[in-house]
């Protein structure tokens, strides 16, 4: 009996190991949460992306981080702790605000997914965070997106930004001429006199108004001159 039950514990004692090993050479910051939120533990990755060790974080609580609760990070931060996988939205932390790695600075993009570990009982041992940097990924994004659609001695919008704000209003136009409508009031009138006319045998002919109501729609002539006008612009 004795024999069988330090086969599960020597079982268990490897895969820690296997698991810290993992960790351990994980080119991703890897960082491990009590659960009440506190650090218990971090890998090598993590302090070299931080520019901190282990000790200066081992009292820090997650779940209390200011920056984290100003972006709206830790509603989805405690599905983790409540059982959920959860990939965090990529978002910017800065070192320099932080207490916990106040000898740091320097603004981070970082891509974090979250998940819950648990113990042999079945209860939350831990989660884990894994982080990764995008920094620099977000900031080229982001000089791209300026070469395209600005120009680079103004800084102004270019032909580029007018076409593609031209080509969203004409879809904006085209959805919003494609809902449907009442018919105009003076409409419905001369269909019901034109119908009230055939019932008693009386011909009658619709009366075309002068003067369109209060409340008719403009004309289409200008609308349509105007979408010509954006399509030719979209098509240069």
């Amino acid at each position: 009996m004795r024999l069988h039950a330090e086969q599960p514990e020597a079982s268990l004692r490897e895969s820690e190991l296997k698991y810290r090993m993992l960790a351990e050479n994980s080119p991703l910051a890897i960082q491990i949460l009590a659960p009440d939120g506190t650090t218990s533990s971090v890998n090598p990755a993590w302090e070299r992306l931080w520019g901190v060790p282990f000790s200066a974080v081992r009292r820090h609580n997650v779940l209390q981080d200011p920056q984290l609760a100003e972006k709206g990070i830790l509603p989805l931060l405690r599905k983790a702790f409540a059982g959920e996988c959860v990939e965090l939205p990529i978002h910017q932390y800065d070192k320099g605000l932080a207490k916990h790695v106040a000898n740091s600075s320097g603004k981070l993009w970082l891509r974090v997914f979250a998940y819950p570990s648990y113990g042999p009982d079945g209860a939350l041992r831990e989660v884990v965070l894994v982080q990764e940097d995008v920094t620099e990924r977000v900031l080229a994004e982001k000089e791209i997106r300026n070469l395209a659609y600005f120009d680079p001695l103004t800084q102004l919008p270019n032909r580029r930004l007018l076409t593609d704000r031209l080509g969203q209003a004409l879809v904006a136009s085209q959805r919003t001429r494609a809902l449907p409508s009442k018919p105009p009031i003076h409409s419905v009138t001369t269909a019901s006199r034109i119908q009230a006319g055939r019932s008693s045998g009386v011909k009658s002919e619709p009366r075309i108004a002068a003067q369109a109501p209060t409340g008719a729609s403009p004309s289409v002539k200008p609308r349509m001159k105007w979408e010509s006008q954006v399509k030719r612009l979209v098509k240069e």
